[in-house]
């Protein structure tokens, strides 16, 4: 999205423009109303459900989302030829530092306060599956197989590093899926389809921020995703491992998600088996050797930096335990 488009997206808006400030993934624009978030939807379908979960989660409580501004026809989006785009407000305030305990709490319990009120929404676009940790797990081994198959392709330095780390890979993705077993991972996610159960998808500190009122805002929903809402809890605490977040704030985070929804012991188990998994060694092969993607330059640095972090998520998953050993519920 350019600035030009980004000013003519905002003439079907009843508002006088200010400034337009360009950020990778949304623009923001000062007005005679005050800051605005603008950001672009490439799938109608997507920003429709987006919409329709908001408003199944509002009905049911939920009153942290920022309010959008509708258009001169009192329109949700404006739709045009290059996309679809929504105009929100931009808090006055800060986005929450899940470094500091007492924004990873409000983190943690506005994450929970939004599970519960979009549990039990139908979605009305057919067919879309619902989400299974333990199919992809599985398939990361076969993509792990096709590497040492294709192992002459890679760069030598890159070749080495994967040689050197393919025990190590292997039986991360063995005891991930040990976990998903012991912590009844299929139960789980049967009891989340019968149930409705979804999440966000991305609930990470970026799509939140601070008002005035220091009352954290939720700036949209996404699209949705058809998962157990431990799939949010579990990304988040791998981006905050990202981060170098302390144990103490993680511990913060779970305490408001469990204040207001009640986490079980085998949630613990299953936070493991995510946390454990090599997410981004696997994605980055998965796109080489099944989407045929180039070997990117520099990848010897990445792969180093994927397995640092590898290291720091499973330390991460341990220290885990000693939480639900308190405080989770049987």
């Amino acid at each position: 999205m350019t600035k030009s488009l980004a000013k003519r997206v905002l003439q079907y808006y009843p508002l006088t423009l200010y400034q337009v400030i360009p950020y990778p993934s949304l623009y923001l624009i000062q007005t005679d109303q005050g800051w605005k978030r603008l950001i672009k939807w490439e799938s109608l379908s997507d920003l429709l459900r987006a919409l329709k979960i908001r408003e199944y989660a509002e009905k049911n409580g939920f009153n942290r989302f920022t309010a959008f501004t509708l258009t001169k026809e009192g329109e949700a989006y404006v739709q045009m030829a290059d996309g679809f785009f929504m105009l929100t407000d931009w808090p006055v305030g800060h986005m929450p530092d899940i470094r500091k305990g007492l924004d990873a709490w409000e983190i943690g319990e506005t994450l929970a306060r939004l599970h519960r009120s979009i549990a039990g929404y139908q979605d009305e676009v057919a067919g879309t599956p619902y989400n299974h940790w333990a199919y992809r797990f599985q398939q990361s081994q076969y993509h792990f197989q096709q590497f040492y198959l294709n192992v002459h392709a890679f760069p030598s330095p890159v070749r080495n590093l994967l040689l050197k780390n393919s025990a190590a890979l292997m039986q991360r993705i063995q005891a991930s899926r040990h976990l998903l077993e012991k912590g009844r991972y299929e139960w789980h996610r049967r009891k989340g389809i019968a149930e409705r159960l979804w999440c966000h998808g991305k609930f990470v500190p970026t799509v939140l921020r601070f008002d005035r009122e220091m009352t954290l805002r939720v700036f949209q929903m996404q699209s949705g995703r058809k998962d157990l809402p431990l799939y949010d809890v579990a990304r988040l605490i791998r981006y905050a491992v990202l981060q170098q977040v302390g144990q103490q704030a993680l511990f913060s985070f779970l305490d408001g998600y469990h204040s207001s929804l009640p986490l079980p012991k085998e949630a613990g188990v299953l936070l493991q088996a995510y946390l454990i998994f090599p997410h981004a060694v696997w994605k980055s092969l998965h796109q080489i050797i099944i989407e045929g993607h180039q070997v990117p330059e520099h990848w010897e640095k990445t792969l180093c930096q994927h397995f640092y972090q590898m290291e720091a998520a499973e330390g991460c998953a341990r220290s885990l335990s000693a939480w639900f050993e308190r405080h989770a519920a049987d």
